[in-house]
Formats: structure tokens, sequence, C-alpha cells
């Protein structure tokens, strides 16, 4: 689920501008706000996390074996693979990025150059890129 935020903030942002994000989840569904007025709301069914943002884009996410595939309406793809302690995601823009999770901090590099934290707190997700 926390790969797919970060993929969401590709559907509903530039990751060249310094963004932020507030997650939360609440029974079924995360809900997701962006510094820049966009929303995003998740839930998983079955193998399936389905995402609507508030742009009017939307995803599917499933997970097979150590591959995680997700599909935008925009016609935009991704695929992510764990191998501890790092997680690579290829996108099918041909942007690249590569995270590594230390203590409560995850901190990833993306090909074009940005940076990305993610930190939880209590049940409360923090996400900024530069």
């Amino acid at each position: 689920m926390k790969r797919l935020l970060l993929l969401a903030a590709l559907a509903v942002g530039s990751m060249f501008a310094q963004t932020s994000a507030t997650q939360q989840k609440i029974g079924a569904f995360t809900y997701t706000n962006y510094n820049n007025g966009a929303s995003a709301t998740s839930q998983t069914i079955g193998q399936f996390t389905y995402t609507n943002f508030s742009n009017g884009a939307s995803a599917t996410t499933q997970a097979i074996g150590p591959f995680t595939y997700t599909n935008y309406s925009t016609g935009a793809s991704s695929t992510t693979q764990t191998l501890a302690p790092f997680t690579y995601t290829n996108y099918s823009n041909g942007a690249s990025s590569t995270s590594q999770t230390i203590g409560n901090q995850t901190y990833t590099n993306y090909s074009n150059g940005a940076s990305g934290t993610r930190q939880t707190i209590g049940g409360f997700t923090y996400y900024n890129w530069r």
C-alpha cells in the first residue's frame, strides 16, 4: 500500500516540485491528502487495491509473487520488486526509483534526480518529495 501512495504522487502531482502528503487508514479505506490540494482514496479487495484520485484518475494494484504491478487509468504502469533491503520500481515512462527503509524512515531516490522520505508516526504516514 505504501508503494501505491508513492505511485499516487506520480499520478496527481509533479515529482519535480516539493510535494508532501499525509495518509490515514480508517477501516477498509486509506485516505491520502496532498499539499497541492489533491487527494486519493484506496481500498483493498482480495488481491487488488483500487485507488481513486480527486483528479478523476484511478489505479489498480496487484501483487504476484515478488512483483507488484500497478496500472493507471491514464495508461501508465509500474512494476515493483523488493530485494531486501532495497525496493526497485520501474515506470512505463522510463523512470525508475530505489527505496530503502531505515528505522521508521523510508528514503527514495528517483532517476530524474528527485528524492523523497516517508515516516509513520502513530496512525499517520507523512511523505515529502524534493
